[in-house]
């Protein structure tokens, strides 16, 4: 795997959408719980809201900061999210 630093805010959403989820390197556990949820790329994170996150199953608060902080990273954020770091 070959992460694209940088900022993807200028990417279109057909790009976001195949970008997979692992190029955000996410911890582990974070990874995992939303594959298992279906979420497989950048753009389908980025569908989600902060809400929808926190229903996961085992996903609480410190992997909703992860995300935040890694989307953030590359100038994207969450559906309806206007947390920035």
């Amino acid at each position: 795997m070959i992460s694209i630093p940088g900022n993807w805010s200028g990417f279109s959403q057909d790009d976001l959408d195949r970008m997979p989820l692992a190029d955000l390197q996410l911890p582990v556990r974070v990874h995992k719980r939303l594959e298992y949820e279906g979420v497989h790329t950048i753009g389908d994170l980025m569908g989600k809201s902060p809400h929808d996150l926190l229903a996961i199953y085992g996903f609480g608060r410190t992997g909703l900061q992860s995300v935040r902080q890694k989307l953030a990273d590359h100038g994207l954020r969450l559906r309806g999210d206007a947390w920035m770091q």
